[in-house]
């Protein structure tokens, strides 16, 4: 077929859509009369089908060009990676006048040259660098091909280390479209082989070939979207009739090769999910990042949610020394790993490991499943041997009763090479940051609950001391009821009371007492002043009855769940104190007694303001609607000011508004401790998840 490179640029066209309509109409009128046409095209999509590495290129350039290989060989994720360790002799390279993309490390001082011109026929442009042998040079080609040469890598025909720049050309044919271009065959003999990318790599010194050093192999990488155990290295020898026969095949390891690890994920499954569902930023990794980190050393915590471990994090109503002394004496001995550590997957995302195994794309895909075992010791085993291939510690996982890491061994992935002591030296940071973060993250939380403890003390003993101020009002206040409906009822019965009433019950009385009937007076009196419920007491020798009425009233407050805390209180005219009307079915009810004339005082918190509203002299039976206005204490003050109450009465109502706007501030801290521990919570089944449904692992 003549003019061949043409028509395959016309055929790689039409493949990938290129063709305006009327060319593309008229290539297939051409295909309809012409077999060989025909067959061509089915040739070259079907390499076409299985040379499809565009995609990853990109990320490969990238990687390396932020990466100094020096001795190191690296390696791509997820994807296959052929490591070249021979020179490839397929032709000679002349002078080109096309250039290729360069990276190398700073010291090599690399002159771009554009004095070769291609002799052989390919059309395949060639990168030439001449470098200082002394220094590692990287050379990065736009398909992705890396070529790593160590220094004192040439030598020249005595066998000694050459000091000279080297002039080293590299060309390349990666793609099916060039290898068919170049004439380049995939014979090896007789046997058809399928190739994965050809190279050829020339280095010479004054005009002579130079030679490499066997203890400083060239590593060349080749990278390949699919890794096939059956690839091998074929050296090409030129044969008399010119055509490259593939020759000496040697087995293939497959390295990897490391990206930036900060762009790995090392989360468990689902933690992204999780936090996007919760309503936070799952985009944020500064946020993700802290807030899983917090998690870490919660594994070595005893009381972590549950109550097996004998503590409540919701601390209402506990003293913050009880609590801090079972988070302090917790035995981290008796409790079994629930998930892998934060503290632990801390340690590694960190770019003191770029460049091992942990910053690829295959040691990310297994991290997945690590979380998933709940061990601990599996993490320990990939981070502490990372002079190790990834293959061999896919074994040790399965040999440990991990058995999702047999389709890992299987790939017979490789390892990132390290410098002498290398992983000795990441294996005992590894350690130390473990230990450092999550003792950190121990103490961070140890200070946090301590202060909450604190700030519950401080709230039980205010709770606390505010319960007996009004307990002790309460009892003032019922003496004084007791006292008049007593007084009322005696006055009624005609016996005369010396001297002032003492602590209920009544003792004695200055009265004519000629049987036991005078002792129920003040039963019955204390009875229907407790319960608050009218009396009839009649006596059966004089004939005389004594009553006391409590009459039914119902206070209604418009909006009233609107308002975080709200209280209704009633001030008998008569009597230096109030009574605190408590909420029955959404509404405020009380019973007044018939001797009093009562004044109504309503206040309550909406959003940190005060809100209060009062009645003077209300009437029972009936029904009271109150709509409470926005206010401060001092017009409050004057609200339930009146002639009959003393200062101390009215400042001790004003102080139980005070109160209503310390227990709204508590209940929005409890409402952000619950929301809190919800938010923990949830993200803990994720975080960890190897927890039992209760919060605590199972025994």
């Amino acid at each position: 077929m003549r003019d061949e490179p043409t028509l395959i640029e016309l055929v790689d066209r039409y493949l990938h859509g290129e063709l305006n309509a009327t060319d593309h109409a008229a290539f297939e009128e051409r295909m309809r009369t012409n077999a060989e046409l025909r067959d061509l095209v089915e040739d070259q999509r079907a390499l076409l089908g299985g040379m499809e590495r565009l995609a990853m290129r990109p990320a490969v350039n990238k990687a390396y060009r932020s990466y100094k290989l020096g001795k190191w060989a690296p390696g791509i994720g997820g994807a296959g990676v052929i490591a070249i360790l021979a020179l490839g002799g397929w032709m000679l390279a002349k002078e080109s006048g096309h250039s290729m993309e360069a990276s190398h490390d700073p010291s090599a001082q690399v002159e771009q040259l554009r004095t070769l011109s291609d002799t052989t026929g390919t059309g395949l442009p060639a990168l030439v660098m001449t470098i200082d042998p002394k220094a590692d040079t990287t050379m990065i080609t736009p398909n992705g091909l890396v070529v790593d040469i160590p220094k004192g890598a040439f030598i020249d025909e005595a066998g000694k280390a050459i000091t000279k720049p080297v002039r080293v050309t590299l060309l390349e044919a990666i793609d099916g479209v060039d290898i068919m271009k170049a004439g380049l065959s995939t014979m090896s003999g007789d046997t058809l082989l399928e190739t994965g990318g050809m190279f050829y790599v020339d280095a010479q010194v004054d005009g002579k070939r130079a030679g490499i050093d066997a203890t400083k192999p060239l590593t060349v990488m080749v990278p390949s979207e699919q890794a096939d155990p059956r690839m091998m290295l074929y050296e090409g020898v030129m044969t008399e009739d010119g055509i490259v026969d593939w020759r000496n095949p040697q087995p293939l390891a497959r390295t990897l090769v490391p990206v930036d690890i900060s762009t790995l994920d090392f989360y468990p499954p689902g933690y992204l999910a999780k936090v996007a569902e919760l309503g936070k930023d799952a985009t944020d990794k500064g946020y993700t990042d802290s807030l899983y980190f917090a998690f870490g050393g919660t594994l070595e915590r005893k009381w972590l949610m549950g109550p097996k471990a004998n503590n409540v994090l919701t601390i209402d109503k506990v003293m913050s020394d009880t609590i801090y002394s079972a988070y302090a004496s917790s035995d981290s001995t008796t409790y079994r790993d629930v998930g892998i550590d934060p503290a632990k997957v801390q340690a590694i995302w960190n770019e003191r490991f770029n460049g091992t195994n942990l910053a690829t794309r295959g040691f990310e895909e297994r991290m997945r499943d690590i979380h998933s075992t709940c061990d601990n010791q599996v993490l320990d085993l990939y981070a502490n041997n990372l002079d190790k291939n990834l293959s061999q510690l896919d074994s040790m996982a399965v040999r440990m009763g991990h058995g999702a890491f047999v389709s890992f061994a299987l790939r017979n992935d490789g390892r990132v090479q390290l410098p002498d002591h290398a992983a000795e030296r990441l294996r005992n940071v590894y350690t130390e940051w473990s230990q450092r973060y999550a003792e950190a993250a121990r103490k961070t939380q140890e200070v946090f609950y301590r202060k909450e403890a604190e700030v519950d003390q401080q709230a039980y003993k205010q709770q606390l001391g505010r319960q007996m101020k009004d307990a002790q009002q309460e009892q003032d206040r019922f003496r004084q009821e007791f006292d008049a409906n007593l007084k009322d009822a005696l006055r009624q019965l005609g016996i005369e009371k010396n001297g002032p009433t003492r602590e209920p019950p009544i003792t004695a009385y200055v009265a004519n007492v000629t049987n036991p009937g005078w002792w129920n007076v003040d039963r019955a009196v204390f009875q229907s002043t407790a319960d608050r419920n009218s009396m009839s007491f009649t006596d059966t020798n004089t004939g005389k009855t004594a009553t006391l009425t409590y009459t039914p009233i119902t206070i209604e407050i418009a909006e009233k769940d609107s308002f975080s805390e709200l209280r209704v209180y009633l001030t008998p005219k008569a009597l230096n104190s109030y009574q605190r009307v408590m909420e029955t079915n959404d509404v405020f009810t009380e019973k007044l007694n018939a001797l009093f004339e009562y004044d109504l005082v309503c206040m309550g918190r909406k959003n940190g303001q005060l809100y209060a509203d009062s009645q003077q002299s209300i009437a029972a039976p009936g029904s009271i609607t109150i709509t409470m206005q926005p206010t401060d204490e001092e017009t409050m003050r004057r609200m339930v000011h009146t002639p009959q109450k003393t200062a101390s009465l009215v400042s001790d109502l004003v102080e139980q508004a005070r109160h209503l706007g310390w227990l709204e501030l508590v209940a929005k801290r409890q409402q952000a401790r619950a929301k809190r521990e919800g938010f923990r919570s949830a993200l803990m089944a994720v975080v960890f998840p190897c927890l039992g449904e209760e919060g605590y692992a199972e025994p």
